[in-house]
């Protein structure tokens, strides 16, 4: 897809890139910028009356999400004790 930049100049990376590949490309500078613990993106299409779902990465799946947020909670668990 192309890019506008009316105002501002768009990162190298966005450019020829679907909504879905920019989302992706957030999330994991997100995760490796250490701004967020994880993060989760998922896809999802309705094809003949069937919801198709799926996601891009690994990394931004909801399992992996999921198993570092209850990593998370079982460390914090100490404070409530």
């Amino acid at each position: 897809m192309k890019v506008k930049e009316p105002h501002f100049k768009v990162f190298d990376e966005f450019h020829d890139t679907s909504y879905l590949d920019r989302y992706k490309i957030l999330c994991s500078r997100l995760m490796k910028e250490r701004h967020y613990n994880a993060a989760c993106l998922i896809w999802s299409e309705a094809v003949n009356n069937e919801i198709l779902y799926g996601y891009l990465d690994n990394a931004l799946s909801f399992r992996k999400f999921v198993n570092s947020y209850l990593g998370y909670m079982a460390g914090k668990r100490e404070e409530f004790e």
